[in-house]
């Protein structure tokens, strides 16, 4: 077989593995990457942008999808819209990695989507791209359990691993054309999330079940973004996991204890500012704004209380 075209686009440490990948395969001609302008992340640099001007990589705006013909477009946690005025361009075929199990969780923050909706399982999927978005027929899929008690962080990460197991394992035959489409049956259900979708879930309600905040602080406990909060006493609260990953090191002075309780409204928010709740799956920790900003960063647009609004 000749030579492949192939345009990669893509961001994060696993953009930068499956780039590497996709770069060692035989019969691959990288004709650019396009990737986002720098801008400040979250994961903290833009590994795949700096790869490729450290190795003379053209780096592609994404309207030079539709001025070349390629054979190939492969895409990894790519944050924009690929219009399908691009995708008529491509020969063989575009590719999107989607980390998350299609079609159930379309669009973003599928992690934290599916530990609020209680589903007992997660995955991530190689499809097709077309024109609507994530909606492509699917070429494989990796599925996990979700662990009984991870955070959406955890569940990433877990899924990041998984991610890279399938593209090394399906690239090379999507390039060689030996793969089957499989396409969901009109009666899954499918949700497309938009990227601020978890903003209104922030604030939980004093008087929910303990049970039901612990899920909502596991779905939005996802360091740097904001986790999940309460409002009392005229402040806000924040609310997370002491143990979860991404809070290692932090230097956070040790919490008082609260007593167990049935809902927060039960709490004496007059007099706390840092507390943990024991006796529960794992420690749930609260205090001020104030003493989580100064332990912690905080990325992007924040909430805005119910009772604000």
């Amino acid at each position: 077989m000749g030579s492949r075209r192939v345009i990669f686009l893509g961001e994060k440490p696993l953009g930068l593995r499956c780039l590497q990948f996709l770069e060692g395969l035989p019969g691959v001609e990288l004709v650019g990457v396009c990737t986002r302008a720098r801008r400040e992340v979250w994961w903290g640099s833009h590994e795949v942008r700096d790869y490729c001007e450290a190795k003379g990589i053209p780096i592609l705006p994404r309207s030079a999808m539709g001025e070349r013909r390629v054979d190939f477009l492969f895409s990894v946690l790519y944050p924009l819209v690929v219009e399908g005025q691009y995708l008529q361009h491509v020969g063989s075929g575009a590719f999107n990695l989607h980390e998350a199990p299609l079609p159930r969780w379309r669009g973003c923050n599928g992690y934290s989507h599916a530990i609020l909706a209680n589903d007992d399982e997660y995955g991530t999927t190689l499809h097709q791209m077309v024109a609507d978005l994530d909606s492509g027929g699917i070429v494989a899929e990796r599925r996990c359990l979700i662990l009984p008690h991870e955070t959406s962080r955890e569940l990433y990460e877990r899924t990041t691993r998984e991610s890279e197991l399938l593209v090394r394992q399906w690239l090379p035959r999507v390039l060689d054309g030996d793969y089957r489409l499989r396409f969901p049956a009109p009666e899954e259900e499918s949700f497309l999330n938009p990227r601020d979708s978890l903003l209104g879930l922030k604030q939980v309600d004093l008087n929910s079940p303990l049970e039901d905040v612990l899920r909502t602080v596991r779905a939005l406990d996802f360091v740097p973004w904001e986790p999940a909060f309460v409002e009392a006493q005229g402040q806000r609260f924040y609310l997370f996991l002491a143990d979860a990953h991404g809070r290692e090191g932090t230097g956070l002075p040790q919490p008082v204890p609260i007593p167990r309780v049935s809902s927060l409204a039960e709490v004496k928010w007059s007099s706390l500012v840092l507390g943990v709740i024991r006796g529960l799956p794992r420690p749930l920790v609260v205090c001020t704004s104030d003493v989580y900003k100064r332990h912690f960063s905080l990325f992007g647009q924040l909430a805005v209380s119910r009772r604000a609004a």
